[in-house]
């Protein structure tokens, strides 16, 4: 789908498949976040949020979106994986703009996930 994406992090879920991703569904929709897409039979969400991939003092990698895939594992089991998707193109923030901090996103879901 993506031809790019950066791995932010992996969460496992002691749910099944489809209770997890109704469960990451809605805490995406409680933290007001934009879901583009949404596939639940492949298990895809698609989320248009800004973070920053990558920091360095005079280089910054953006992302738009973030790519959520929750794979069942087994029936008491789901692992989602998130992952960025750089925008080579963006080189900096709009004033306006609100730039998502990835690791407590990451754990925000987890928590719901759990």
């Amino acid at each position: 789908m993506y031809f790019l994406k950066e791995k932010i992090g992996t969460i496992t879920s002691p749910f099944g498949c489809a209770a997890t991703y109704a469960l990451v569904l809605s805490k995406l929709k409680d933290l007001n976040l934009s879901v583009q897409t949404v596939d639940q039979n492949g298990g895809i969400l698609v989320v248009a949020c800004l973070t920053r991939l990558v920091g360095a003092r005079i280089w910054q990698c953006w992302s738009d979106k973030l790519l959520l895939e929750v794979k069942g594992v087994d029936p008491n089991a789901t692992l989602i994986s998130i992952f960025g998707i750089p925008n080579l193109l963006r080189v900096k923030t709009k004033p306006s703009e609100t730039v998502t901090d990835v690791k407590a996103l990451v754990s925000q879901i987890a928590d719901a996930c759990r």
